[in-house]
């Protein structure tokens, strides 16, 4: 049988994100049932993909989009690895993957010039979003981070492209925008990363390469440090219990971001920065408990909290966005209202209950092998594109 033939954009590795990991993943599992093209921006792409696929580059090759029966642009909320992709689609419509509903800070590197930027406002945003800029401007100052949870995503939506997204939140949210119907939304669950493709480090030289304690309970937080993630209300949770316990503890953070920068703490608040692959996933292995907090929701999915489940671990969560959907025995969630005394309460509660932390791991674990295994992708996959 000859296979569709699939253009892919998409960040992919070297790229530092979390969609590139996501692509590689996905590419190698579509290709049993089509024949993929990739697209990606002017660089080297890494992990040998240009030798099993033919691999285009934005601005030097040039596309046929008609020889293709279906294409599948990645768009994420940032404007480095996602400008020209969010380009080619508005001019070549097929399939969006828009991994976050909020796509402000993308649509503000598409149009970067002030007075374009404020026009589009006027037209994507709402009239409370455009009157919040103007009375800033007016007062004197512009902060892009107060207004940074504006989703911005119309011109996408309202565009020709299908929608695909991993939440039933977001699903729902673009149902309310009212520009897409329903037969042009899709769900699909996140692919998780292969562990057989991951080699786990050496615990000792891990740890002294990045200073941490090796007697330590590690609990830990994985991807960029922002504020929506929470992390500074942990970092005071954790200081307090370190205080008033004998435990001894070391909260981790993994990945890049200056948003806890002026709380570190040799041996009780560390951060690596960007890490490799390995690294990331031995830190995984490693921990003890694991904190992936959101407030509020962009609209994205947490790959790492898909692997995180995946790989047995117990983690604490709010219900906010995509995070509600994971089943209340998978991980243990904690209300937002009183935030870090609910906090500090399950981190006692779990760090002296192994019994506790061993069976939320296990759910977990059992949940993403039933729900985000690579047949059901590929499955739903062939099942939307087909549609196309």
């Amino acid at each position: 049988m000859v296979k569709k033939r699939l253009l892919y954009a998409s960040p992919f590795p070297p790229m530092k994100s979390g969609i590139s990991d996501y692509s590689e993943k996905l590419i190698n599992v579509l290709k049993e049932k089509f024949d993929i093209t990739l697209y990606i921006d002017n660089y080297k792409i890494a992990n040998n993909l240009n030798n099993e696929f033919k691999v285009l580059k934005y601005g030097v090759s040039k596309v046929d989009y008609d020889s293709y029966d279906c294409i599948i642009y990645n768009i994420g909320n940032n404007e480095k690895y996602h400008k020209y992709i969010y380009k080619e689609c508005l001019k070549h419509p097929g399939f969006v993957i828009l991994h976050d509903f909020v796509i402000f800070y993308l649509f503000y590197g598409m149009y970067d010039d002030d007075i374009i930027f404020y026009e589009k406002l006027f037209r994507e945003g709402s009239n409370k979003d455009f009157f919040q800029v103007k009375c800033m401007i007016k007062e004197g100052y512009f902060d892009i981070n107060k207004i940074a949870n504006i989703p911005l995503n119309g011109e996408i939506l309202r565009s020709q492209n299908k929608i695909i997204v991993h939440s039933t939140y977001a699903y729902n949210k673009i149902l309310e925008t009212g520009f897409k119907n329903k037969e042009d939304i899709y769900k699909v669950n996140l692919i998780s990363l292969d562990e057989d493709l991951i080699r786990i480090q050496n615990k000792k030289e891990l740890f002294n390469k990045y200073n941490i304690p090796l007697d330590a309970i590690i609990i830990a937080s994985f991807g960029n440090i922002v504020p929506t993630k929470l992390n500074k209300a942990t970092c005071k949770v954790i200081k307090k219990i370190s205080e008033n316990s004998n435990k001894k503890l070391c909260y981790l953070l993994v990945g890049e971001g200056k948003e806890v920068d002026d709380i570190l703490e040799d041996n009780l608040i560390i951060k690596t920065g960007y890490t490799s692959i390995n690294e990331f996933k031995a830190f995984m292995h490693y921990s003890d408990l694991i904190i992936n907090l959101r407030y509020p929701s962009m609209g994205e999915t947490s790959a790492s909290m898909v692997q995180i489940m995946k790989n047995g671990k117990c983690c604490i969560i709010n219900a906010d966005g995509w995070f509600a959907e994971i089943p209340n025995n998978a991980a243990y969630q904690v209300k937002r209202e009183n935030l870090e005394k609910n906090l500090e309460e399950a981190i006692l509660k779990l760090i002296n209950d192994d019994e506790l932390r061993e069976n939320i791991g296990k759910n977990a674990k059992a949940y993403i092998e039933k729900e985000y295994n690579d047949s059901k992708i590929l499955k739903d996959f062939e099942r939307i594109l087909s549609l196309g």
